[in-house]
């Protein structure tokens, strides 16, 4: 199998320049869907194989992603049961060419709520998609806040009509901490209110129809 740094010759090789993630040489091409506990850590993984993927867990909260272009995919680690006083530390790189993020990813139930706080992404802002519902300062970083409404779809307990909140930072960047009840409690007060049962939280990456590459690592802190 190709080495990691020949792949991501291969994959940004329309990019100008950019920082090689040091990923390593162990993944497997078309990586399955899956999720789990891993070292201590939930992680979630999942794509439409539209486009050739790979997801590896490394140790406890560290992950490693790369996709070249085409499809849907998410992957990331984190917690099986979210916590609206979590503050959560990450640190990595993030590679892209096209529509992808990475962000706190989660969902609450009663009622049933998707939500993410986005640190970075790339030519596509989520909040574009959303109803804006102004902005918040958090940590000393401005995000800006929306919100809208799925009709059925697929989702954790199975098709239903739900809303997704979202927070998108303003100064882009892939490492930091992010206070995730901060967030919680900003939107309460514009009305978006989290459900009383937490699923899973973790820091993801997700793209679509893009190509990229991000080496994350989290934790509580």
């Amino acid at each position: 199998m190709a080495s990691f740094s020949i792949l991501l010759a291969f994959v940004f090789a329309s990019v100008s320049t950019y920082a090689t993630p040091s990923i390593g040489s162990a993944q497997r091409a078309g990586t399955p869907s899956s999720t789990g506990i891993h070292d201590g850590f939930f992680y979630s993984w999942w794509t439409d194989n539209a486009s050739q993927a790979t997801y590896v867990n490394g140790d406890k909260g560290n992950f490693e992603m790369i996709w070249t272009s085409g499809g849907s995919l998410s992957g990331g680690k984190g917690w099986s049961v979210g916590a609206g006083s979590r503050v959560i530390a990450y640190r990595g790189q993030f590679e892209y060419n096209g529509n992808a993020h990475v962000a706190v990813y989660g969902w609450t139930k009663n009622p049933l709520v998707e939500y993410y706080i986005v640190e970075n992404f790339g030519t596509y802002n989520p909040i574009n998609g959303t109803t804006a519902q102004g902005s918040i300062t958090v940590d000393g970083a401005v995000y800006d806040v929306g919100k809208d409404v799925h009709i059925p779809l697929p989702t954790i307990p199975g098709d239903q009509t739900f809303e997704r909140f979202f927070s998108v930072r303003q100064n882009k960047r892939s490492s930091g901490r992010v206070d995730v009840g901060a967030h919680f409690r900003a939107w309460a007060d514009a009305g978006m209110k989290v459900g009383t049962d937490h699923d899973y939280q973790i820091m993801v990456c997700e793209s679509y129809l893009s190509m990229g590459a991000c080496n994350i690592t989290v934790s509580a802190a």
